[in-house]
């Protein structure tokens, strides 16, 4: 069992806590406001890295040239992309990635269109209910802003558990055009397609659920709308995802600012500390949820900059 104090080891090795600025020396007056700091560095580090590793993916020059630069119809019925024995390349690359990193359950690409072109594991696009993707929040996110993009937090039809797609323009950059009619980037490179990420939060969960927090205790990983990404114990998902975005702890956390407060948490006065965890273009929250006691008023309504 990882111990609390094992974070603040974790994260003394791999950062110089002097770095993040004086507004967060209030943090080491309080040893929970400590940990979430550390723990909230550590989640944001798991974040860095996948984007890390999406950014130097798309760089790849097996992703400037396709084999199709449109699936056929009858391609698209049958294998909802191209068929498993095609972009040999591709889908090694994608399998590395994927051994790489836990976090990532799966790769995909598409073309400009938001039409599906391969995904890895094979399976996951043999079981696709959809194979154009247009309407997904990260397509538009990589198509206005020509950068990587974090989408929304969605619940997989497959495992039943949150997940999120990290997505990358890869554009042709020897390849110059000024029609209108292409997807470009402001130096007029032609858009090829978007690289994407299933991100499985189970690593971050998993992590929560090895902390050895007193009783009543609990630690909540959220999203920017305050879906609940982790969670230190069991709970539903949908049950609470209507809910925790009304707390006042999760809307400063998601401002940037770190604190206390004490409000109400499942019909029960309690004690959250929070903690903003930034996301590439957003900012998640993880919420520290304990008893209130009232002989600890100087913990409460605290807020850091």
């Amino acid at each position: 069992m990882i111990s609390i104090s094992l974070l603040i080891i974790l994260f003394i090795v791999s950062t110089d806590i002097s770095s993040f600025g004086e507004q967060n020396t209030h943090l080491l007056d309080n040893s929970t406001n400590l940990n979430l700091f550390l723990l909230s560095k550590i989640f944001e580090k798991e974040i860095e890295k996948i984007s890390n590793i999406m950014e130097l993916t798309s760089h790849s020059p097996e992703f400037q040239v396709l084999s199709y630069n449109n699936v056929s119809e009858q391609y698209m019925n049958k294998y909802h992309g191209i068929p498993e024995n095609e972009e040999i390349e591709k889908r090694y690359i994608f399998k590395n990635v994927m051994a790489i990193s836990p976090s990532i359950a799966g790769l995909f690409f598409l073309l400009p269109n938001g039409d599906m072109y391969v995904e890895e594991p094979y399976h996951y696009q043999m079981n696709l209910t959809k194979t154009n993707f247009s309407f997904r929040d990260y397509y538009h996110g990589v198509i206005d802003s020509g950068n990587i993009y974090m989408g929304d937090t969605i619940i997989s039809a497959a495992s039943g558990i949150p997940i999120t797609v990290v997505a990358v323009p890869i554009f042709d950059k020897n390849n110059f055009t000024n029609t209108n009619q292409v997807k470009t980037n402001n130096n007029n490179n032609r858009l090829i397609g978007i690289l994407g990420a299933d991100i499985d939060f189970k690593t971050f969960d998993d992590f929560l659920k090895s902390l050895p927090l007193k009783n009543n205790e609990r630690i909540l990983f959220l999203d920017t709308f305050g879906n609940k990404i982790a969670d230190s114990i069991k709970s539903n998902f949908m049950n609470e995802s209507s809910t925790l975005s009304n707390l006042s702890s999760f809307n400063n956390a998601i401002k940037g600012l770190s604190g206390n407060t004490v409000e109400e948490f499942n019909n029960t006065t309690m004690l959250i500390s929070y903690a903003p965890v930034k996301s590439i273009q957003n900012s998640w929250a993880l919420l520290w949820v304990k008893p209130y006691d009232e002989n600890f008023t100087s913990q409460s309504d605290t807020t850091f900059n």
